[in-house]
């Protein structure tokens, strides 16, 4: 320092500079003579650009010669005179002002491409702006303009190969993690900035998340990854309502497509009544949805251990293209495995198909015969008649207990009551297709674990008839119901059984003298029913449905036509 001092400059002279803003350290410093000292001033790296007094206790400065600097600059240049506030005054405190130049606040003007989407690398992100140092113009007080990007989540985004091209560019990679959510994130060049500054640029990050409703009981909320990755696998049972959602999209950003892909066997819905009943199929319209439902309908042993769940959707972002990411979930189905149920029917060789009407049947003017498919005989049979043998007509037995309800659904599928005069077709009762009954097909006895079916025709008190035959077709289905919350039942199989069977008034006209009756289709081993066991992929993913109750209309249509149609 020189120039023209009041004082005289002593071994304990001290020099000191004051700031409004941060603090500037004075080291090593050196009384080269009366007229002139040396010293290290190093102002902090965060000190903007701001003027700063330059003293020295009991002495006058008029000029800064000498001032050497490091991290940030201080000007070497003749300024007005000024007085530290912070010094005692002893013999005077007036100094010199300098200007301190701090490094200029880098601007961001532009980020492109600003929407990104977790799990992918994107090497050539371009940030615009003004007051970015490039590597030729850094110095230890102004460094390469840094960048870095945080999540709204508070998490880090990792960036590489940050080039600063010019004053005006910096070339960036970014690659959010496959795990982020859907979420804003905050650019940032040079050193943390204040809130609003200009030193930041808000983009996007797409995330891509299936979610699993809380009743499913899932492990975690997010199921799903879109790195590739095994996502971890998900319990369920066939049945069991499956509610999954993916992202919302943010405000300004729209999917170009957006699909989900379920594996397995799926239905929308299935409720049964005893009028129309339907299984609702699963649309296209419905795997474009954001949140989706759907039942898988086959226990684990008829489909893959591991069921894939994806959700996929495209964005075309600016300055990139359609680009599109894919979510994965997995799912292990439980159920009850390979159950079925035991058909069983009656012991043909003890049977007297033709018997009285059981007393809670009789009326006073009425006791005509029946022709049964049941091992019932007497007139003191018991009601109702299937009761009598093990099993009384056909039987059906669901397998042992399961961690679920099993249940019975029987459809008609065809079937008619012909009658003739001396070998000539009078007329039929014809069987309409539809629900036997109730739903579910109720078992004999509450609690009981099987159901059974016995047709019957009355063999009416009349000489007119000459023959009476019955033909009846019909599918039992077994179901099953988890015990989850809103499950829904499932088919596990199904059997078919046809009887036909015909008796002969061998007194007619005079009398009624009906023959034991003789099955003009005999089944396996002579057995009047025949049975077919069917798969569940043999009906509409394996479920029953139907129009309505089954019914009976009559017709006057030959008979042999009628017989021929119940074949079919």
């Amino acid at each position: 320092m020189g120039g023209d001092p009041k004082g005289i400059y002593c071994t304990q002279t001290q020099v000191s500079i004051g700031v409004d803003t941060g603090s500037v350290t004075v080291s090593n410093v050196n009384i080269v003579s009366t007229t002139e000292i040396t010293a290290t001033v190093t102002p902090d790296a965060s000190d903007p650009t701001e003027t700063a007094c330059v003293t020295a206790p009991g002495m006058t400065v008029y000029m800064v010669v000498k001032a050497p600097t490091s991290a940030m600059s201080a000007a070497s240049a003749a300024g007005s005179v000024c007085t530290d506030p912070n010094i005692e005054p002893i013999y005077g405190n007036k100094g010199i002002r300098v200007q301190i130049i701090g490094c200029s606040a880098p601007t961001i003007t532009d980020v492109k491409p600003s929407t990104w989407f977790a799990g992918k690398t994107y090497d050539s992100v371009v940030i615009k702006g003004t007051g970015f140092i490039t590597k030729e113009k850094a110095t230890d007080a102004c460094p390469v303009t840094p960048v870095s990007i945080t999540a709204a989540d508070g998490s880090t985004v990792p960036v590489s190969n940050v080039n600063v091209e010019s004053k005006t560019k910096i070339t960036v990679g970014v690659a959010p993690l496959a795990s982020d959510p859907t979420e804003s994130a905050t650019v940032t060049a040079g050193i943390t900035p204040a809130v609003n500054s200009t030193q930041t640029y808000t983009a996007q990050i797409l995330g891509n998340q299936i979610q699993c409703d809380p009743s499913m009981n899932c492990t975690q909320p997010v199921i799903s990854t879109t790195d590739g990755s095994g996502p971890p696998v998900q319990q369920a049972d066939v049945g069991q309502p499956i509610i999954l959602s993916s992202l919302q999209m943010p405000e300004g950003i729209k999917a170009t497509s957006a699909a989900w892909t379920v594996g397995g066997t799926k239905i929308a819905g299935y409720n049964p009544t005893t009028g129309p009943t339907k299984v609702t199929r699963l649309t296209e319209d419905d795997l474009k949805n954001k949140d989706i439902t759907f039942y898988w309908v086959y226990p684990n042993s008829a489909i893959p251990v591991a069921i894939p769940v994806t959700y996929r959707y495209c964005v075309d972002i600016p300055g990139v293209g359609n680009q599109c990411s894919t979510a994965t979930a997995s799912f292990d189905l439980t159920g009850p495995g390979d159950a079925q149920m035991t058909t069983e029917p009656y012991d043909r060789l003890n049977v007297d198909m033709i018997v009285d009407k059981p007393p809670c049947l009789d009326t006073p003017d009425d006791s005509d015969p029946y022709l049964y498919y049941a091992n019932a005989s007497g007139s003191d049979a018991p009601c109702p008649i299937a009761v009598i043998g093990n099993p009384s007509g056909i039987k059906f037995t669901q397998p042992a207990s399961s961690n679920g309800t099993y249940s019975f659904v029987q459809l008609i599928t065809s079937g008619n009551k012909t009658t003739y005069i001396s070998g000539n077709s009078k007329g039929a009762y014809i069987t309409t297709p539809g629900l036997d009954g109730k739903y579910p097909y109720p078992p004999l006895n509450p609690g009981d674990e099987y159901v059974s079916d016995s047709p019957d025709v009355p063999l009416v008190d009349t000489t007119i008839y000459s023959q009476i035959s019955r033909t009846f077709s019909a599918n039992m289905f077994l179901m099953w119901k988890s015990s989850k919350t809103g499950a829904i039942p499932v088919p596990i199989g199904s059997q078919k059984w046809y009887f036909k069977a015909s008796t002969k008034n061998s007194g007619y006209p005079s009398s009624q003298e009906w023959t034991q009756p003789v099955t003009d289709y005999a089944g396996k081993d002579g057995d009047p029913v025949d049975y077919i066991k069917t798969a569940p992929r043999q009906q509409p993913y394996g479920y029953p449905i139907w129009k309505s109750l089954a019914g009976r209309v009559w017709s006057t249509t030959n008979a042999n036509e009628i017989d021929q149609e119940d074949e079919q």
